[in-house]
């Protein structure tokens, strides 16, 4: 089955794997997009319309086209027209690899009625995938004053402008969704992989260095990203990778301790599984992310763990941080005090 893509902007991360296999991936990608599960899962006894359009989205979000047929049917026998009937009918259709009543379908839903957003996306996606960059801009535009304050929308036009080779109408349309959401390493994270996958490796970069400053767990995430490949595997990717990860800033609070029967050696020696296993034992919160190079291993807890085989008695290291604005000076006694004891026993056993 066809994975959904969270939102518009993911999917277009993939639109050349996607082109190369034709546009029905890309767009069941783009129309399976989640949608809020109702209070009550059981259709209503009376099959009213509301109840009908709620149940068809959720078997659209479960993939089942053919049930979603089924579901909207009575809504659009005998002529009836409704508008949001035919947009979910016309994700089934593309779903069952019908494009000449998908796209009818999704025509006459935005003529029934221009206001649902969704189908501008869709149709978007339709001439995205057909290279017809002018109509598809055209569809996020109106995508977009139905929705001003939806920053994904100026992304999205920023990802076709760059397709479409227009690199400074690119640049305008990613700062437009980057003013959207400052501070956001997700949004720079997105805007690196769009320049990535169209070959612009040196902006890709600057915007990925960024993405990792401002949320470091996305180092590991861009390493085995297929977008991003081509940029990580740089020589100035490798340097990004390669650095040392953490530059403490001032105020930030920071402990080191030493083991020198339990070095980290590239995440072989035994320190690895010795903090991993404190973790796990103290019932002590993890962020599943855990990054593991040969030179050193860092993981997120209420604070940032660090390993690597830097000890100052030899043997492994141990550097605990966080900074002074998440952690009080108290709860950081607290939470390492009690993590360094746990520590102590796995190493020492």
């Amino acid at each position: 089955m066809m994975k959904a893509f969270p939102t518009l902007r993911a999917a277009l991360r993939s639109l050349p794997t996607a082109l190369g296999r034709g546009i029905l991936p890309l767009l069941l990608a783009l129309m399976l997009l989640p949608t809020a599960l109702p209070t009550s899962h059981a259709l209503a006894a009376d099959s009213s319309r509301e109840s009908r359009i709620e149940r068809a989205r959720e078997l659209l979000d479960a993939q089942r086209p053919e049930a979603v047929l089924k579901m909207v049917e009575p809504l659009l026998s005998r002529g009836k027209k409704d508008g949001e009937a035919l947009l979910l009918r016309s994700s089934a259709h593309y779903m069952l690899n019908d494009r000449i009543n998908g796209g009818r379908d999704l025509e006459r839903a935005l003529e029934l009625d221009p206001t649902l957003r969704q189908g501008w996306l869709n149709l978007a996606a339709v001439r995205l995938a057909e290279q017809n960059y002018d109509a598809a801009l055209a569809a996020f535009e109106k995508a977009r004053a139905l929705d001003p304050d939806n920053p994904d929308t100026a992304l999205n036009i920023g990802a076709v402008q760059l397709f479409a080779g227009r690199l400074s109408d690119a640049a305008e349309g990613f700062k437009a969704y980057l003013d959207q959401r400052p501070g956001s390493g997700e949004a720079h994270y997105l805007v690196a992989a769009n320049y990535a996958i169209t070959g612009y490796a040196a902006l890709a970069l600057r915007h990925l260095q960024t993405a990792i400053q401002l949320d470091e767990p996305l180092r590991l995430q861009a390493r085995t990203d297929p977008a991003l490949q081509s940029v990580v595997d740089t020589a100035e990717g490798r340097r990004l990778f390669a650095l040392d990860p953490y530059r403490a800033q001032e105020g930030d609070h920071i402990l080191e301790r030493s083991y020198s029967i339990a070095a980290y050696d590239g995440g072989r020696g035994p320190l690895l599984g010795a903090v991993l296993d404190a973790l796990a034992n103290g019932g002590i919160a993890l962020d599943p992310r855990v990054e593991v190079t040969e030179d050193w291993a860092v993981m997120w807890s209420d604070f940032r763990i660090q390993l690597d085989d830097r000890g100052a008695e030899g043997g492994g290291r141990v550097r605990l941080s966080a900074a002074s604005d998440r952690l009080s000076p108290q709860r950081w006694k607290v939470l390492t005090d009690r993590f360094l004891r746990l520590l102590e026993l796995e190493v020492h056993g």
